[in-house]
């Protein structure tokens, strides 16, 4: 008998646990709650079921005619005789709720039993909820109390049910006769429903956006059946579209009924507090430009107001080093974002294009151009045929492919200062229309 009882006891409470892990999503809150604290007949208990139909509170040991309070429900049943009495399976209490359709509810109780006897069970019940139509929506079917010498009070827990009717009925019946004992208490009965709280969102509304959908800040099980108040009149109806410039900052309210606007059903009041954001300034170490298919260029991106670094690269440094392999000439277009605090960003590119620059020999296969002197020191003059057109431009790049200076030419004679460089061999290249038609070496002392 002893074993059999533990083992019982063991499954309910693993039972009950496995509930509660299928539910830990949903915060409960209690709807309905009886405590069984007043004196006059049970209302739903079914009639000839006990000879005690007022809550009791005296006659048994302390501690387990109520678990908390005063008065419980205690049910002690009538002998089945003859099919007269509470036999087994009768109904022995009933209790309609309203509910909200839609909305995750759940049934609780503590019970226990007074008595015990021997080679038979006490206080074996059968669970059921229903709902309005008749559905069966849960059901237990042998839930065993036990005694109070053999482990007390056990909460019963029902599945999370969802109705669509406006009521759920939960019914108790008896597996065993009334002349078995089958006395049993029950205190604190509850009925719970998976409430969604309001949630608070703080966001930036950007000048590169314009407009932002507060909608898209709240949690993705809203309904789009709620209405939006606050500083200034939004629009896009439950989308709730902020416009800079047209609206104001502050708290915005979502006010909704996430099941439905039911009778007991819950509102939900959800929070945006809208914020001008800046954006970070952004600037980067180089315009577009051409290197030789060879080289490598380390790009930098600076910001003001920002911190976190994307590029289109993947990378998420401040600096990126563009480069290619092999010797086919290619562009590539590098993309910096950078982003601050309150979620504002702001981006820049640079393209640089990777040519080929081994058909290039100094002083003799494309447009010839003179530097002097070479070796030099703090000034460069790069002469050129008067009779070239187009845009020229002088470019300097270091051993590591580095781009160091850039200047726009002219057809004739040019100066370019070299103060501020190091001292070691240099390319110089010469661009007509942004190609590469001429490279020679420079060495700078």
């Amino acid at each position: 008998m002893k074993n059999k009882l533990q083992i019982t006891i063991c499954f309910l409470l693993c039972l009950v646990v496995s509930h509660q892990v299928s539910r830990a999503q949903c915060t409960f809150q209690t709807l309905n709650s009886d405590g069984f604290e007043y004196t006059t007949p049970i209302p739903d208990l079914q009639p000839g079921v006990s000879v005690h139909s007022s809550p009791m509170a005296t006659g048994f040991a302390s501690g387990y005619v109520a678990y908390a309070g005063t008065y419980a429900m205690y049910l002690n049943f009538i002998d089945c005789n003859g099919g007269l009495g509470t036999c087994a399976g009768a109904k022995v209490y009933e209790r309609s709720y309203t509910v909200c359709p839609g909305m995750p509810v759940r049934i609780r109780a503590w019970m226990t039993t007074m008595f015990s006897g021997a080679n038979y069970l006490q206080s074996d019940l059968k669970l059921v909820i229903r709902d309005a139509n008749g559905l069966l929506l849960d059901s237990v079917p042998s839930l065993v109390c036990p005694f109070r010498s053999a482990g007390g009070w056990i909460e019963y827990i029902s599945d999370t049910v969802v109705s669509n009717t406006s009521n759920i009925v939960f019914s108790m019946y008896t597996n065993v006769d009334g002349g078995q004992g089958n006395d049993l208490t029950v205190d604190n009965l509850r009925l719970e429903g998976c409430v969604r709280n309001g949630s608070t969102q703080v966001t930036a509304i950007c000048p590169n956006q314009n407009t932002l959908n507060l909608y898209t800040k709240l949690p993705l099980n809203s309904v789009s059946t709620g209405t939006w108040t606050g500083p200034s009149q939004l629009g896009g109806g439950y989308q709730g579209t902020y416009t800079l410039g047209t609206n104001t900052a502050g708290n915005y309210y979502y006010t909704s009924f996430p099941y439905s606007t039911n009778a007991g059903c819950p509102q939900r009041v959800d929070t945006v507090i809208a914020l001008n954001g800046t954006s970070p300034s952004l600037s980067l170490n180089t315009a577009d430009t051409s290197i030789c298919t060879w080289q490598t260029l380390n790009i930098t991106a600076s910001a003001t107001g920002g911190s976190l670094y994307q590029w289109n690269t993947g990378a998420t440094a401040s600096a990126i080093t563009a480069s290619t392999t092999g010797s086919t000439p290619t562009s590539n277009t590098y993309v910096v974002t950078v982003t601050n605090s309150t979620g504002c960003t702001a981006t820049d590119s640079v393209t640089v294009s990777f040519i080929l620059c081994s058909g290039l020999s100094e002083q003799t296969d494309g447009i010839s151009f003179e530097l002097m002197p070479n070796p030099a020191k703090d000034v460069l003059t790069v002469k050129l045929n008067d009779q070239l057109t187009g845009e020229l431009e002088f470019q300097l790049i270091d051993a590591t492919g580095r781009l160091l200076k850039r200047q726009a030419l002219i057809a004739g004679t040019n100066t370019v200062s070299l103060q501020h460089l190091s001292s070691g061999r240099y390319q110089a290249i010469l661009l007509v229309d942004g190609k590469p038609v001429g490279r020679q070496g420079l060495v700078i002392r």
